[in-house]
């Protein structure tokens, strides 16, 4: 459904080259403080030269901005760091079957034809005509057997299919033995394993590989599924930190803090002591939540400004709309109290923006802003 040209033209009378509180990751935006995004570069930076494994967890309540700094700092190790990243979700607790999923994520982010990419450029450099003697050098390089088989076959364009199924998890018995395979991606202690050889094969062409993992609060719970999961993490930690093959990598998880206890607690030592640095997303104070709408709307108005007149009247209707989304009916709450959270600023401002255009405001004051969101003490 395309949007109504009505609230297109609205926008545009205001400046906006399209709604600026639409809910989306900004290219190399960023508008909260920076202090701890800093640190984060500078170690991911300092990583490369030290062949560095990092460990990084971000807490945060939601809507504080988890996803968009995974999001960020996987732009930054692609485009400034000559990395690659893989960003996954933690399936919903009543979808996950058990870490072979994450083997499935873990690939489909990273994506067949990259893996084949870099080995179809290892073959055209080391001029290598025949696939057993690209799969030996492989695992002179010190790759797995089993996983220098798919990527040879990759190259190759050989069993290109049936190869694909092993990466995801999904082959059966009879397949991994018409392909050669001496073990199956099913079996949890071989998905360790080959997310493992897959990163240091990564690594021969990035100078550091990211995974960047969302949602981790979904592995709440006791099901058989949930304990698989987070055992198979556990045990990846413990397997990247006792390999002898140096490569920067870097585990950056994001996490509600509400349920951050709990799933230490259940995955015990490996995880909590080999996290290696751990970052909260702090709520904004008033001054961050102005600071932040000033650049939402200095990136999306065609002149670059970050004016706030128009849409609002004046700073007395700016002030009223920072004082009331925290607190506004308009939008349901995740907890008590008011929620300074940039997913808030996004969805009041989307509200009051619609019905500002719907309206046919030319500009928004602090009575319609009330009229909306509800009422509020200026005082």
């Amino acid at each position: 459904m395309s949007i109504d040209p009505s609230k297109i033209e609205c926008l545009k009378k205001w400046g906006f080259k399209s709604n600026p509180f639409e809910e989306i990751y900004r290219d190399n935006f960023w508008a909260r403080p920076t202090d701890d995004l800093d640190f984060i570069k500078y170690i991911l930076s300092n990583s490369i030269s030290e062949k560095e494994v990092l460990n990084i967890l971000i807490k945060g309540e939601y809507g504080s901005g988890k996803t968009y700094s995974l999001n960020y700092l996987k732009g930054f190790v692609e485009k400034n760091l000559n990395g690659f990243g893989i960003f996954f979700q933690i399936p919903k607790k009543y979808q996950v079957r058990g870490f072979r999923d994450i083997l499935s994520e873990f690939i489909r982010s990273i994506e067949i034809t990259r893996l084949e990419k870099i080995a179809n450029e290892i073959v055209e450099k080391e001029g290598f005509t025949d696939k057993d003697d690209f799969k030996k050098h492989l695992i002179n390089l010190r790759i797995d057997t089993d996983v220098a088989v798919a990527i040879s076959n990759l190259a190759f364009s050989e069993d290109y299919a049936l190869t694909s199924t092993w990466l995801f998890g999904n082959s059966t018995i009879h397949q991994d033995r018409a392909l050669g395979m001496q073990s199956s991606t099913k079996d949890e202690p071989i998905i360790v394993k080959v997310i493992i050889n897959i990163l240091f094969f990564l690594s021969l062409k990035y100078q550091i590989v990211g995974i960047f993992v969302d949602e981790f609060e979904n592995l709440s719970g006791d099901s058989q599924a949930v304990k698989s999961v987070k055992e198979g993490f556990r045990n990846l930690y413990d397997a990247l930190l006792a390999d002898d093959r140096r490569g920067a990598i870097a585990i950056v998880t994001a996490i509600t803090a509400r349920v951050e206890y709990e799933i230490s607690s259940s995955m015990g030592t490996a995880f909590l002591d080999r996290i290696t640095n751990s970052f909260t997303l702090s709520p904004l104070n008033e001054e961050n939540c102005k600071s932040y709408i000033k650049q939402l709307f200095r990136e999306y108005r065609e002149t670059g400004e970050d004016k706030l007149v128009p849409p609002f009247k004046n700073d007395i209707a700016f002030d009223a709309y920072i004082k009331i989304f925290p607190i506004t009916p308009a939008v349901p709450k995740t907890s008590p109290g008011p929620i300074n959270t940039p997913r808030r600023i996004m969805k009041t401002g989307t509200i009051l923006l619609t019905r500002a255009c719907f309206e046919k405001k030319k500009e928004i004051d602090s009575e319609f802003i009330e009229k909306i969101l509800g009422k509020v003490n200026l005082k």
